[in-house]
């Protein structure tokens, strides 16, 4: 470049030059190639072209061997070289961006229908490398030979071949995601992400692929769950669902039934646009098809769906006659005959319903259902799933130390199987104990550790997560300010940015700090910001905190008697009182014990947040 243009790259464009280099895979001749349009262009202008690297790089030294002018002459000059086995191998290995497992290479020579030991002939000639325990191709090799499908019009049969390989292999490492080989499984879904985008792409550019596309879905459920990927798993289940759908596999019945509950789900979080219609009309036809469906195919997640859209039904039927999403249903136990895992699924989520509806002795029934099957299968995620409800109850009833094991163990067994936001939040939860048991310091340390790994993920939801805690740990040391800074840290759009939970938890915190400063106005303004998501949200153990809030808040004017009402209303909405909270026994010493509620906890909070200035 220096003899291009007679200086070397400046400070400036030092990272667009290492983006150049990394995007020619270092290939001595397409570097000169691209050194010498230097003289002409920017390196801003190269690195755009790049996209069309070979008309890009078209020329080069006249003085050079013929084969070595222009970077597509050199890979020319090595294509006249290869077998026909070998240049099968590379325009299927084209088609892999994320590059081929080794364990894989078998079902893509056979799909391909080349021989596995082409590709690794393809190493022996530099066009293929080794590389974390697979086979991966340079970049500029892999856009020829798209090129060359692409002219030989084999582009579409192509990656058709390699969607229908992706499917293949994803079907048969997906049930590992459900036992002791979960994080063997999850590697591999992780290593072909793009592999596995590519194939859905295909799917949803060729008709005749649509059935492929289901399966590639179906597989690809479970790691989107775990990873926390809802946008991807709606986008899929859209594209490939439809109302007049053949329910002829297991696939079409799952990804369909899926399809139908997040209808569902989005309408009952306020999501529902053009494309989502809020409730489906023929809602009760479609779950009787599926449920029928389902006995036809079973396994262990279409076993789970006639309970869950049972319990949909209830939730609906619920919200026709005014009583909100999240109250008043139940969810039936999985079919007698239904796989074990069916069974501890179907228990977890009705822990987590109950521990929701304030209905503790069945979150501990069926918390304990849930973990101790799941153990038995090895499943490692469920397992870790199902302690988050088993620490919950443990915690309640004032078992704080097998509360705390378990939740330090449910941390562990999540650890790089979901989302960094969602294991912040089951930190949270083993730190939340420690405050209960009045161990500030341990909690301290473990916020440190906490921050470094949300400053590490940099996501939005990871950083309020932490300042979330941190707030929670200060306004249980008693230190409203350093609770306000952590919250004000959140910014004035949380509500723009968060669901409801978080928007009226992040509330509720902010009118506890204030609570502990004596700041009644901006206490009261902060809870009645808060009070309408907790509402809106129906998660009843956060409604509840707000209570408490409020009854901090009513204990603080004097107001009493105001004060057990909003604490009745907060230990109704919980089940029980959590007797060891921090701000709890702060009220319960200014105001004393109160009993759950009699009547609706929803319209008594209402009434009692009128009183508020």
């Amino acid at each position: 470049m220096r003899a291009a243009r007679g200086f070397p790259p400046a400070d400036d464009e030092t990272d667009t030059a290492e983006r150049i280099v990394r995007r020619l895979d270092g290939l001595p001749l397409a570097l000169e190639l691209a050194a010498a349009r230097a003289r002409t262009l920017t390196l801003t202008e190269i690195d755009d072209g790049l996209d069309d690297r070979f008309a890009l790089l078209a020329t080069g030294p006249r003085t050079a061997d013929p084969r070595h002018q222009t970077l597509r002459a050199l890979i020319d000059w090595s294509w006249e070289t290869l077998t026909a086995a070998e240049r099968e191998a590379l325009l299927a290995a084209s088609v892999f961006p994320d590059g081929i497992a080794a364990g894989d290479i078998r079902a893509v020579a056979r799909r391909f229908e080349t021989d596995a030991a082409a590709f690794d002939q393809l190493v022996d000639r530099s066009l293929l490398r080794r590389s974390d325990g697979g086979y991966r191709m340079l970049e500029t090799v892999r856009e020829y030979g798209i090129d060359r499908l692409r002219a030989d019009g084999r582009e579409p049969g192509a990656r058709g071949r390699q969607a229908q390989v992706m499917a293949e292999l994803a079907r048969e490492r997906e049930p590992m995601l459900r036992g002791p080989r979960v994080r063997e499984g999850l590697a591999w879904f992780d290593a072909n992400d793009e592999n596995l985008s590519a194939a859905r792409r295909a799917c949803a550019e060729q008709p005749g692929l649509f059935t492929t596309g289901v399966e590639l879905v179906r597989a690809s459920l479970w790691p989107s769950l775990m990873r926390e990927r809802f946008d991807e798993l709606s986008a899929g289940v859209r594209r490939f669902t439809s109302d007049e759908a053949e329910l002829g596999s297991e696939a079409a019945v799952v990804v369909n039934g899926v399809a139908l509950l997040l209808s569902l789900m989005i309408a009952a979080a306020g999501q529902a646009d053009d494309q989502t219609p809020p409730v489906p009309g023929d809602f009760e036809e479609r779950r009787a098809r599926l449920v029928d469906a389902a006995a036809r195919h079973p396994s262990d997640l279409t076993a789970v769906l006639p309970p869950l859209l049972a319990a949909a039904s209830q939730a609906i039927d619920r919200k026709d006659r005014g009583w909100g999403w999240s109250r008043g249903f139940t969810v039936p136990e999985a079919a007698a005959g239904a796989p074990p895992w069916s069974h501890a699924f179907v228990s977890m989520i009705r822990s987590a319903v109950a521990q929701n509806s304030g209905d503790v002795d069945t979150l501990g029934v069926e918390s304990e259902r849930a973990v101790r099957t799941f153990r038995e299968l090895g499943d490692v995620w469920g397992v870790a799933f199902a302690s988050q409800m088993r620490s919950e109850w443990l915690m309640l009833e004032g078992r704080l130390e097998e509360a705390l094991e378990v939740a330090d163990a449910s941390t562990e067994g999540f650890t790089g199987l979901t989302s960094v936001s969602d294991l912040l939040q089951q930190r949270g939860q083993g730190l939340g104990i420690l405050l209960r048991l009045g161990r500030v310091d341990e909690a301290r340390e473990r916020l440190a550790a906490m921050e470094a790994t949300a400053r590490a993920d940099g996501s939005d939801r990871a950083l309020a997560q932490a300042r979330m805690t941190a707030a929670t740990v200060e306004i249980a040391a008693g230190d409203g300010e350093a609770a306000l800074r952590q919250l004000d840290g959140l910014g004035a759009t949380i509500a723009e940015q968060f669901p409801d939970q978080l928007t009226a938890w992040a509330g509720s915190r902010r009118a506890q700090a204030l609570v502990l400063l004596g700041r009644s106005d901006e206490a009261a303004e902060a809870l009645r910001l808060a009070l309408a998501p907790a509402l809106r949200s129906g998660d009843q153990p956060i409604i509840a905190d707000v209570a408490l809030s409020l009854a901090g808040w009513f204990a603080g004017a004097g107001q009493d008697a105001a004060a057990r009402r909003a604490l009745a209303a907060s230990v109704s909405l919980r089940g029980r009182a959590d007797q060891a909270d921090p701000f709890y026994r702060r009220v319960v010493e200014r105001v004393g014990a109160a009993e759950p509620a009699h009547g609706t906890p929803h319209d008594e909070l209402t009434a009692l947040a009128e009183l508020l200035p």
